[in-house]
């Protein structure tokens, strides 16, 4: 079966900081970004739950919104 993809376009308001050549104070930016699936269709002809990956970034973004993005362990 062939794959297909699907696209979701979300967004998040965060802050960050540069040192050395930079060297900038923090500031914050909306950061735009485009989740891309791409898998077979299942049984039902569905590539996924819409509802879980619209929970998925709905949390993905609630971590990220409104932290300084430089003090997040996976960030550094």
């Amino acid at each position: 079966m062939k794959d297909i993809k699907i696209s979701v376009k979300s967004q998040f308001r965060a802050s960050h900081y540069h040192n050395g050549a930079l060297d900038e104070p923090v500031h914050d930016h909306t950061f735009v970004y485009i989740a891309t699936l791409k898998g077979p269709l299942n049984e039902e002809g569905f590539l996924v739950d819409f509802c879980e990956i619209e929970q998925f970034l709905y949390d993905l973004n609630k971590g990220l919104s409104f932290k300084v993005l430089n003090n997040l362990l996976f960030f550094i």
